[in-house]
Order: structure tokens, then sequence, then C-alpha cells
């Protein structure tokens, strides 16, 4: 899992404000584990199901974790694609991630 958090870009496709602490806390999300930060224990990724699964497996598993775990600690936005790229195998792979404003949001 190291290999592919090398590289996180962000893309602000709504033109949110405060976009700068979104990426921030995005990239945060990312790059914590379930069960490793005291006294937020259920915040991160859960990257037991990642870890020897095949790379599709692996890449539509966490978009769909990282779905789940966007609803939960950021809900004012949605994450409208997840890409992985990599310019030959075995290089470092960039992850590429589209966000969005979550028009459902309702503050408070």
């Amino acid at each position: 899992m190291a290999t592919i958090t090398n590289k996180i870009k962000t893309v602000n496709l709504s033109d949110l404000s405060g976009f700068e602490r979104i990426d921030e806390n995005l990239k945060n999300l990312i790059l914590s584990f379930k069960r490793t930060i005291p006294g937020s224990r259920g915040f991160g990724i859960d990257a037991a199901g990642l870890d020897g699964s095949p790379l599709v497996t692996a890449v539509n598993d966490f978009a769909q974790e990282l779905d789940d775990e966007i609803e939960i600690f950021m809900p004012m936005i949605r994450i409208a694609s997840v890409d992985f790229e990599s310019k030959s195998l075995g290089s470092d792979v960039t992850l590429k991630i589209a966000v969005e404003g979550n028009e459902d949001y309702k503050e408070g």
C-alpha cells in the first residue's frame, strides 16, 4: 500500500472554497489506517482488505472504502473519481482524486 500513496494529487472540480484544508484533510484520511490513532480509532482507511489483493480488486476496494469514509468524516465533499497512474511497471504510482461539492450536504 505504501507505493500507492507515494504521490497524491487532488483535483477541485467544483471550485470549492477552502480547498487547501480539504486537500490536507483528505490526504490525512488516506494516509491514516483505522485503529492506529489513539482517541480516533475509526479515522482512516481499513487497509486489511487491500493487502495482498490483486491490483484491480485493491483499487476498487480502496475507492469504495474512501467513499465510505468521506461520508463520515468529510460529508461536504464527494469523490468524483479515483485513478491510479504509473509510468511503468514497478515505478511510483500517483493517486489522482477528483473532488466535488456534495450538493446534498446541509451544514449543522
